[in-house]
């Protein structure tokens, strides 16, 4: 069956975040096997100006434009986030032959209590209070109007069964997978260096990994840092760091793919003490790299990372046990080289093609419950 696919994700299309990069990716292997794909990206949309009123209109502008690109031939409509409710209902009437399918980058609501607000006016933050609360009833009922729910681990979709948002036979988990560009021919025991990659947020695990870092470094003249992206400025993670260590401190902007697997390239170690993260691709990026992960229990941590056997985890928020962690690596290099020889290995067959072959099937399954619910209502 010719399968006609609208891939539609409201964030920029910039493959520098991991919400582009992942329907990038999978948009251009669906094609390799015969899928006829259209992309739909929020920078596609009519711009909003403020940042809280393009939030709150997304579902909005997302539903006039999917339904501008040619509802009528594309049997598959796959969104993203908290966009999908609006479309849903519109479809069900104008476009009943198609499914719909709710992709989840992460749930918002589950990173809602990490995301912070200190320092904000009452007034700020009660609008804040009430724009968080609605972009979260949107995406529970954009997971309630789907045909199939797709998430990237099994922890999001366990959380999403249980509150009775949606029935586990219409619910698949498919991991990301990871580039082949961040393959690196550095010996594992020429390796050094903790790196962090990612938005300096505290949900993120940004700070923690600076505390972190900060603490080691204190101790060890041997170790260095550096954080990759954080998109703040470096006085604000140099800041967390004694004097006599910053010089052992890099901060660097947000860099293409490309160009963060050459800097991971010579790497040892991850830090990556998330709050919450709906999968964190770095995780896998830096194991194809050759570094070894020390995460927390949330997101690729929980889904890839097995304590001791290809990574560490650590208790969320738990300073001395995540410096131990680095110093446990950094004191026994064939401990690290073992992990990162497990973790390496396990990369390989996370490839682009076996995700998007993968979701094709999954796409005939969200067919195939669409067809019945057409049924049950006639």
């Amino acid at each position: 069956m010719e399968l006609n696919v609208i891939l539609a994700s409201n964030v920029v299309r910039d493959e520098r975040f991991g919400g582009s990069k992942v329907p990038l990716r999978i948009a251009a292997e669906l094609e390799a096997l015969g899928v006829q794909v259209t992309t739909l990206f929020a920078s596609d949309l009519p711009r909003v100006p403020h940042p809280k009123l393009s939030l709150v209109s997304s579902p909005f502008r997302m539903a006039r434009a999917l339904a501008k690109v040619g509802p009528a031939r594309d049997q598959i409509v796959d969104i993203a986030g908290w966009d999908a409710w609006l479309y849903a209902r519109w479809a069900r009437r104008k476009c009943p032959q198609q499914a719909i399918v709710a992709r989840s980058n992460g749930l918002w609501c589950r990173g809602l209590p990490f995301k912070g607000g200190e320092g904000r006016s009452a007034g700020r933050r009660l609008v804040s209070k009430l724009v968080q609360g609605q972009l979260c009833r949107w995406e529970r009922e954009s997971i309630r109007a789907a045909d199939l729910a797709i998430f990237g681990t099994h922890s999001d979709a366990d959380y999403a069964i249980e509150r009775g948002w949606i029935s586990p036979e219409r619910i698949a988990v498919i991991n990301p997978a990871v580039d082949d560009e961040f393959a690196s021919d550095v010996p594992l025991d020429a390796r050094a260096g903790l790196f962090y990659v990612g938005s300096y947020h505290h949900q993120k695990g940004g700070d923690a990994a600076a505390d972190a870092a900060a603490l080691v470094m204190a101790r060890r003249s041997d170790v260095t840092a550096t954080f990759v992206g954080p998109g703040v400025p470096p006085a604000e993670i140099l800041g967390r760091f004694a004097p006599e260590s910053r010089a052992r401190v890099r901060v660097l902007d947000k860099l293409p793919a490309r160009d963060v697997a050459r800097e991971l390239r010579g790497g040892a170690i991850l830090l990556w003490p998330a709050l919450y993260e709906g999968f964190g691709m770095v995780v896998l990026e830096a194991m194809r790299a050759g570094l070894v992960v020390i995460a927390t229990r949330t997101g690729a941590g929980a889904e890839i990372i097995r304590d001791g056997e290809n990574g560490l985890n650590v208790p969320f928020g738990d300073l001395p046990a995540t410096a131990a962690a680095i110093e446990r690596l950094v004191a026994d290099p064939g401990l690290r080289i073992r992990l990162a020889t497990t973790a390496l290995n396990e990369t390989r067959g996370r490839t682009w093609r076996a995700a998007a072959t993968r979701l094709a099937e999954t796409y005939r399954t969200a067919l195939d419950v669409a067809g019945r619910t057409r049924s049950a209502r006639s």
